[in-house]
């Protein structure tokens, strides 16, 4: 696969919410250093999110103490999983 077109389709894959990928390009392929800085931006937009996550699951413990509606919870919860099937979790 030329290298335009595997960025493309990993551009489109994160694009869709998807951060973890698989697959490089060929050494010395034209486009070897904008791979390498969209896999370093992926990885810092993969490392905020596991944060995010983090900080929900401790919002998600502190409603449920509080004694938040299940509703709410549930709000809460669906983002979370939402987050976490991005970075297959």
């Amino acid at each position: 696969v030329g290298p335009i077109y595997k960025m493309k389709l990993l551009l489109k894959q994160v694009g869709g919410g998807k951060l973890n990928f698989y697959g490089k390009l060929r050494k010395g392929d034209e486009l070897q250093d904008l791979f390498e800085v969209f896999a370093a931006m992926v990885d810092s937009l993969k490392d905020r999110q596991r944060r995010e996550v983090d900080e929900l699951e401790a919002a998600i413990g502190a409603a449920k103490s509080s004694g938040a509606s299940d509703d709410a919870i549930e709000k809460i919860t669906h983002v979370r999983d939402e987050m976490k099937a991005a970075l297959d979790l």
